[in-house]
């Protein structure tokens, strides 16, 4: 990957120099983040298991983007619930 960088002109870059750089390719902000291992069911309808009332209650999630460990949550849980996981 090459990627162009365009600074301003009171910013000197020395030749023969490299950098290291994070390149965001998506972002989300406000959504409810859970581990990737504590999806279950299938692509059509992931779930999770809710700790609720003194029991364990299965939710179906609607799922956002995922850096392969954290998923966001775009509905079926709110914040401050108790996403159960098996070890």
């Amino acid at each position: 990957m090459r990627i162009e960088l365009k600074p301003k002109s009171a910013l000197k870059l020395k030749e023969g120099l490299s950098a290291t750089a994070n390149v965001i390719l998506r972002e989300e902000k406000n959504v409810l983040l859970v581990r990737a291992d504590s999806i279950y069911g299938t692509f059509d309808e992931p779930k999770v298991k809710v700790w609720s009332d003194g029991k364990i209650e299965e939710r179906v999630v609607k799922l956002g983007n995922t850096d392969g460990f954290w998923v966001a949550v775009l509905s079926g849980l709110v914040e401050g619930e108790q996403v159960i996981m098996e070890t």
